[in-house]
């Protein structure tokens, strides 16, 4: 009983001492108003290691003496809990005072260096139990640190002194730092924690900079930042002609007076300062007549240089002229005036042939190459031709009224969009001879009125010709020769029954067989399937169409004999089927087609036997080229009958024999004559 009597008299003793060491240390009349002054201080490196050497002395000693009397082993506390008691005692002496004088000076000094929802060097507020000093070191992630707190014990940042809030970022950013008072420079010109880290975290940091900051210009390339002036994915170097283009080509563009958005564009002048009128027709236009309907993916700003963006702004300039009152459909006004935007070479934009009326405030129907119905709306654009350059754009699909498009022979380029699939009026597409390239669209299948689809010689065509073509049953002319598709032919070609022409020649990547569906095209005339790698025979069912007049079959893998059926066709006027591996004899039926046929082109096979006679009935064949065979026997005089002939070509043919027929000196139109490398004798009559 008397030890603990005595024990707690040490203690408060203890305790005692410990406030006089205080209240010598931080005087009462001591004013916190200079925070600088307390920080430098506090900042003091020997004043500091002065105060805690002092510290450590009296409670060492105070200490001792306990183990002395009592016979305990307590060992003297770590350094780090005497600075978190050294610190608590600070605290308790700043609030003592901050209540005096917030009692006195209203709200002039609510804010103080050590807020007491914050933790600083890991040393908790009173406002704080154990348990929480204990979380935070535990808890290195003070987002999940914080979560446990109660809500009373968390304050924003925002509401504190400047040096508060970067101590509460210092300690957020890493709960278990030791942060001194002394730290707050290095931490607020970090951000909180750069020049106090460890080199290791340092570099960590710069790293994840680095890479973010990589990865930021990798997004913005990708995305195309900056000026662009290509719709549906961006032109190849738009934004080069735009940062290239010289002084006398903006005035030029100025000289045009297509748009001032778009000179503003092309000179790079941006359109931040777009006077207040303009303003409210681009909103009016775009939220009450586009927006709603066609225009619901268009996310642009209305300072972008993005193509559909500078159609809008012209769209808007045009209204105060009173432009696109004149027309039926505000849609096709401004498609169009993104088609000629999208075709447009804008360092020299004289390059269309002819742009009568574009972008003016006429009606669309008076501009050059576009046709209108009765209630005014686009039917046509037809501007074969005629200098454009650039991309298809999206957009031309809202001209709901189109039944014909014929843009060859220009410099079109890139895809084809897919949306204009919903051209579900139109008849006639015509794209040929031009620089597109990807694959056809499947939904070219949803315009089931088209009767022309005319993609030919676009030599960076490619991909599979797609099955859904098969839908189109209105088609009579399909044209996609000199190309780069690949697969096979879609048995579905085969089902059109109104199909007239179809020709596939030189996609050289093309192969399978001809379908035996192909008799079911009754009404086609020509087939062209030249220099591809189609194999297997030639299907008799051709015997069955009977309008057919073309076969070109030239340059590809077919074997096994001609069908003697074919010379059954009554308007057959060519037929090529040489470089190919067909065997066996010129079928007899040959003489059948009386007054027909034209050209007889088997050349480069491995025909055997002889030249028919019946070849003689043919009165207007022009051609017979039958070179490079296997045949033999002589040249039938009968060919001295044909009046029209003006080219025999039995060359390479090494087994031929006999005399050069007298009958063909009466050949007035024969030009070309070869019977080399074989073993006819004899001189031209």
């Amino acid at each position: 009983m008397m030890n603990s009597v005595d024990s707690e008299k040490d203690e408060k003793k203890r305790r005692q001492e410990e406030n006089n060491y205080f209240d010598e240390s931080f005087d009462d009349d001591e004013s916190f108003d200079d925070v600088e002054e307390f920080i430098a201080r506090a900042n003091d490196p020997a004043a500091l290691a002065k105060e805690r050497a002092l510290f450590k002395q009296d409670e060492r000693e105070t200490t001792g003496t306990m183990s002395a009397e009592f016979g305990t082993d307590q060992s003297v506390e770590e350094p780090f809990e005497d600075v978190e008691e050294f610190l608590l005692k600070l605290e308790d002496k700043r609030e003592s005072l901050n209540t005096s004088e917030r009692n006195q000076n209203g709200d002039k000094q609510k804010k103080a260096v050590f807020p007491g929802a914050y933790r600083v060097s890991g040393v908790a507020s009173r406002n704080d139990n154990t348990d929480d000093i204990e979380l935070q070191r535990s808890y290195k992630d003070q987002e999940q640190f914080n979560k446990r707190q109660s809500p009373q014990d968390q304050e924003p940042v925002e509401n504190k002194s400047s040096e508060e809030a970067i101590v509460a970022a210092c300690v957020l950013s890493d709960p278990t730092e030791m942060i001194s008072v002394g730290d707050l420079s290095s931490c607020s010109d970090s951000s909180g924690l750069d020049d106090s880290e460890e080199p290791k975290k340092r570099s960590k940091r710069k790293l994840i900079f680095f890479i973010l900051l990589a990865i930021i210009v990798v997004i913005a390339t990708g995305l195309g930042v900056g000026l662009s002036l290509r719709s549906g994915g961006g032109g190849d170097n738009d934004d080069e002609q735009l940062k290239n283009i010289s002084p006398q080509q903006c005035e030029h563009a100025a000289s045009e007076e297509i748009s001032a958005v778009l000179k503003r564009c092309l000179c790079n002048e941006g359109l931040e300062d777009i006077q207040a009128n303009h303003i409210i027709q681009y909103n009016t236009i775009k939220e009450n007549f586009l927006e709603s309907s066609i225009l619901l993916d268009f996310d642009h700003n209305m300072i972008s240089c993005e193509l559909p963006n500078i159609a809008l702004h012209w769209l808007a300039e045009d209204s105060a002229k009173g432009g696109w009152f004149i027309d039926g459909n505000l849609s096709d006004r401004y498609a169009l005036a993104l088609f000629f935007l999208s075709m447009t070479n804008y360092t020299n934009p004289y390059e269309w042939t002819s742009r009568k009326g574009w972008m003016t405030e006429n009606s669309v129907c008076g501009w050059f190459g576009i046709t209108c119905d009765e209630n005014r709306e686009v039917i046509q654009i037809s501007v074969p031709e005629n200098g454009l350059k650039g991309r298809i754009p999206a957009e031309l699909s809202l001209l709901s009224r189109l039944e014909h498009v014929d843009l060859s022979a220009n410099s079109v380029t890139g895809l084809i969009p897919t949306e204009l699939g919903l051209l579900t009026a139109a008849t006639s597409i015509t794209f040929q001879n031009n620089e597109i390239m990807g694959s056809i669209p499947t939904e070219f299948g949803y315009m089931t009125l088209l009767q022309t689809l005319d993609l030919g010689y676009n030599a960076l065509l490619s991909g599979s010709i797609p099955t859904a073509i098969g839908s189109c049953t209105s088609l009579q002319t399909v044209d996609l020769q000199l190309g780069s598709l690949s697969g096979t032919i879609p048995t579905e070609l085969c089902h059109l029954n109104k199909l007239e022409s179809l020709q596939l020649s030189y996609n050289n990547q093309l192969k399978g067989s001809i379908p035996s569906d192909i008799g079911v095209c009754t009404s086609l005339r020509e087939i062209s399937v030249e220099g591809c790698k189609i194999a297997g025979s030639i299907p008799t069912e051709l015997g069955q169409l009977l309008d057919l007049e073309i076969i070109r079959l030239y340059r590809n893998h077919l074997t096994g004999s001609i069908p003697s059926i074919i010379f059954y066709l009554p308007q057959l006027q060519e037929l090529y089927l040489g470089f190919n591996q067909l065997n066996g004899s010129i079928p007899q039926t040959v003489g059948l087609n009386k007054t027909q046929l034209q050209v007889l082109s088997l050349d480069q096979n491995f025909l055997s036997e002889s030249i028919p006679t019946e070849l003689g009935l043919l009165s207007n064949l022009v051609i017979i080229n039958v070179n490079n065979n296997r045949l033999k026997g002589s040249i039938p005089s009968q060919l001295g009958l044909i009046s029209s002939l003006e080219k025999i070509d039995v060359s390479k043919n090494v087994n031929m024999r006999g005399m050069i027929p007298e009958e063909l000196a009466a050949l007035s139109e024969l030009k070309f004559f070869d019977f080399s490398k074989t073993a006819i004798e004899g001189t031209w009559p």
